[in-house]
């Protein structure tokens, strides 16, 4: 019999603190069943990696049925599906496809400081979070994709609810998890209708944006206009939120390990190596499901059977401390900090890692530019296992002082 736990990793409780939850996993031993889930769980960072580039026994199928708004999309695909849906896109999220935004980019962060920062000298309650770091992902991602301003924060909605709902998707039976569902269907019907418009219009009026590129790339029919739509909504939804989310994961780190915070305030050089250390420690997908196909597979001595579900626990293995020393801890200058899988691994690496850390590093360079000794008085996560993050962050641009 293999090592068995029982645990609801859709529990909020569960998804505010999953840490001592992914240590009883890692004691139990290297594949674990979970009865509470019906899932596999493999968590060691050699193994992890071993099965995110199996394909040919590990795939990413599974998601076509938690999350159908995206089922013809990259993410749900395995190659050669996935390489096809992809390859259209591709070049534009390069280093050297996104150099030419980079000054727009920096520019339009700069204007959502300046806002901010107004706020911040204003006085009175300030969320860090609401008040700049959502705008970030939102206006950037909507500006590349031609989306007009007015349909930003509805777009941003539309992600968070998505996103929710994907994290239990149709596992998650609680009252809960089928109101995340309904959202999320709903925001998806949304979001479908608008960007069929768009691309519609696209076609009609080529536009030198996102959309624009990718309706091109597919004149020679790639693509089916269902899966240039699914491939958009994906785009959008991790433009927008995943970014956010990691954005406020550092705010809040650097906050949690201040002596690592002033190594990036004496050293901004040092920001591009922080956010792989938060990536690392605090990753925002702790999971990534599989199915097994074409037989039962054998991970660290066990097997698994044909057509079960797996979990390759990410956020587990980026604290494999057989490969990161004191993984606990937030360390800025750690060696290997760039071996997390916080976007991925083999086919699916995160076709926008490229772009979430330029807005990351821009944004936080102005964080800590200005406010290198910045108070967090409390934060929340969000309801969300899929893509874990603070969703509000009470921000002060000095520490409070204390009375005696």
């Amino acid at each position: 019999m293999p090592p068995t736990v029982s645990v609801n990793f859709y529990a909020p409780e569960v998804i505010a603190d999953p840490w001592p939850h992914f240590a009883q996993i890692r004691e139990a031993g290297p594949v674990v069943y979970n009865e509470a889930l019906s899932v596999w769980h493999v968590h060691r960072h050699a193994d992890v990696t071993r099965c995110l580039t199996d394909t040919g026994h590990l795939s990413s199928t599974v998601m076509k049925e938690s999350a159908p708004w995206i089922a013809d999309s990259m993410i749900a695909n395995d190659p050669p599906d996935h390489h096809r849906l992809r390859n259209p896109l591709q070049s534009a999220f390069t280093k050297r496809g996104l150099a030419r935004w980079e000054p727009r980019v920096t520019a339009l962060i700069d204007d959502l400081f300046a806002r901010f920062a107004a706020k911040v000298a204003g006085g009175g309650r300030v969320d860090l979070v609401d008040d700049f770091i959502w705008h970030i992902p939102s206006v950037v991602i909507a500006e590349m994709m031609g989306v007009p301003p007015e349909k930003r924060a509805a777009f941003h909605a539309w992600s968070e609810d998505i996103v929710t709902g994907v994290g239990g998707g149709t596992t998650d039976v609680s009252d809960l998890g089928r109101q995340k569902l309904a959202r999320a269907q709903e925001a998806s019907r949304l979001i479908r209708e608008f960007l069929a418009e768009e691309i519609a219009r696209r076609r009609s009026r080529p536009a030198d944006d996102l959309l624009g590129q990718a309706v091109a790339a597919n004149d020679g029919g790639a693509m089916t206009d269902d899966e240039l739509i699914q491939t958009a909504v994906l785009l959008l939804i991790a433009g927008n939120d995943t970014t956010a989310k990691l954005l406020a994961q550092c705010a809040v780190k650097l906050f949690q390990f201040p002596g690592q915070r002033d190594l990036l305030v004496e050293d901004p050089g040092l920001i591009p190596a922080a956010i792989e250390e938060v990536l690392r420690l605090e990753q925002l997908s702790l999971s990534v499901p599989r199915s097994v196909v074409n037989g039962p597979i054998t991970i660290a001595g066990q097997v698994i059977p044909d057509g079960a579900s797996v979990w390759l626990m990410t956020g587990t293995a980026n604290r494999d401390p057989d490969v990161f020393p004191d993984a606990d801890v937030l360390d800025v200058r750690r060696s290997r900090s760039a071996a997390h899988f916080g976007f991925g691994h083999g086919a699916h690496l995160c076709l926008g890692a490229n772009l979430a850390r330029m807005e990351v590093r821009i944004g936080l360079e102005r964080i800590l530019s200005r406010y290198p000794r910045y108070d967090v008085r409390g934060f929340e996560f969000s309801e969300s296992w899929s893509v874990r993050g603070p969703v509000r962050i009470d921000f002060a641009p000095e520490p409070t002082a204390v009375m005696v």
